[in-house]
């Protein structure tokens, strides 16, 4: 039995540096931009890997948008094999516009909301902890319904306010042995 199963986000994070966030329906110019590999899966991995956690990345990607951070994965020997990678989507992509005091963000899915089916592949009963970060609900739900033998970890991060309804955070807690 493998340590930990970790699903989650690997986006691509466009930083927009502004002088002050825009009123509905005016425009500001932006001061820099850069791209950076992130995602909930993104840094999981990172932090996991220099630290030698046993664990399978679950997550979903575009192959167009996201060709660079596959061989940025690949050059530093982490495994994505669970991770399920679509030709004809793409994303997910998060655009954080920041004054330095507050900030916004837009996060657009592609393919882990439109077609990724995780419960259709993942190795049930083969993990001691399952971690569902960000991500499709109803699909944990279901993986989380039919895997007997691990501990459940709920950590939905900024998604609990827009993906979750009531009765998908509700059903998640009451499958969960850690939040």
């Amino acid at each position: 039995m493998k340590f930990l199963s970790f699903f989650g986000h690997l986006n691509i994070d466009v930083k927009l540096g502004v002088l002050n966030l825009p009123m509905p329906g005016e425009a500001t110019s932006v001061k820099n931009l850069n791209n950076v590999y992130a995602g909930t899966a993104g840094n999981f991995a990172f932090v996991s890997k220099s630290l030698g956690v046993d664990y399978d990345l679950y997550a979903a990607v575009s192959r167009s948008t996201h060709s660079g951070f596959l061989d940025f994965l690949r050059q530093r020997n982490i495994d994505y094999k669970h991770i399920k990678i679509f030709d004809d989507d793409t994303g997910p992509i998060c655009y954080i516009a920041s004054d330095g005091k507050e900030q916004i963000a837009y996060m657009y899915q592609g393919p882990v909301y439109t077609k990724w089916k995780p419960s259709e592949y993942f190795e049930y009963d083969n993990y001691r902890y399952i971690h569902f970060g960000t991500g499709p609900a109803e699909e944990y739900i279901k993986i989380a319904e039919k895997n007997k033998n691990s501990k459940i970890v709920f950590d939905p991060g900024q998604e609990t306010w827009y993906m979750y309804t009531k009765n998908t955070a509700m059903a998640m807690i009451n499958l969960s042995n850690i939040m």
